[in-house]
């Protein structure tokens, strides 16, 4: 059974971020960045088309500016919490869903950034999601803003020991030890020349852009050649992973849509299927 997921970073959201999220036609939404009214005002906008999850109904937040995760289903929500174990636990959530075909996971998640939290946090985050995403029901879907720059197009590159960023790399790594894949990653691996194209244009990635780094209150450009390797100022933050039980079929990234509605990440969509 094929079905869609929509997964956006909404930089807290609004109701200009509707629009866009309406166009993706999506069978479920994994959101991130939803402020306490965006999150009262999407459930509203979708009484008759979602059954929503909405984080910070969950838990309270100590944040100064709260903003948490999102799930919304076509598909009944049976059940749906935050992961405590996180340094913002609204920044986790968990949905099971009553699909037609039987249950189906649903995560959301915000990664801590290194800048803006330490590196140390950001890692405890990555071992912690590591060990506990293997513990969910299956079949799983998982929506992440990985807040990481690694992304390496060629599937020789090894998995090298990273004395800074270990669980970091390691989650995002092919073959990453919690069984998920990465969906945009499994379909280009699919395509050969696809691949040997991206791996022979940028070595170190990113696979696909869907946020653009850049100093502070800085204006959005390109940051460095194709030779600046991993300080290049593209970057794949935000992916979707899916456990065996699923399959890819397509995924795109709505750059310059999401930008257009006022967003700085890019909303990922991906068509899957249901492995009988």
């Amino acid at each position: 059974m094929q079905f869609r997921v929509g997964f956006w970073d909404v930089c807290r959201g609004g109701m200009h971020k509707l629009p866009l999220l309406d166009r993706l036609d999506a069978d479920l939404l994994l959101l991130l960045a939803v402020s306490p009214k965006s999150g009262h005002s999407y459930r509203q906008h979708w009484e008759d088309r979602y059954d929503c999850a909405v984080a910070l109904e969950l838990t309270t937040s100590g944040h100064r500016r709260p903003h948490g995760a999102m799930v919304a289903s076509r598909w009944p929500i049976t059940d749906a919490w935050v992961i405590d174990e996180l340094p913002l636990p609204e920044r986790g959530l968990v949905a099971r869903i009553d699909h037609p075909r039987g249950r189906l996971t649903a995560v959301s998640w915000g990664t801590p950034n290194a800048a803006g939290n330490t590196r140390p946090v950001k890692e405890a985050a990555y071992r912690h999601m590591a060990a506990y995403l293997p513990s969910l029901p299956r079949p799983l879907v998982v929506g992440i803003d990985t807040n990481s720059w690694y992304d390496p197009p060629s599937q020789s590159v090894g998995l090298e020991p990273d004395t800074r960023q270990p669980a970091e790399h390691g989650f995002l790594h092919r073959g990453a030890a919690h069984g998920l894949v990465d969906v945009y990653r499994a379909l280009v691996d699919a395509e050969p020349h696809r691949a040997r194209l991206l791996t022979e244009l940028r070595p170190h990635g990113p696979m696909a852009t869907t946020f653009i780094r850049r100093p502070h209150r800085q204006p959005r450009r390109i940051a460095a050649d194709f030779e600046a390797g991993r300080a290049f100022g593209l970057d794949r933050m935000d992916r979707l992973f899916v456990s065996a039980e699923v399959t890819p079929l397509a995924c795109e990234h709505l750059y310059h849509e999401s930008l257009d509605v006022g967003g700085d990440h890019a909303a990922v969509v991906a068509d899957l299927a249901l492995r009988r």
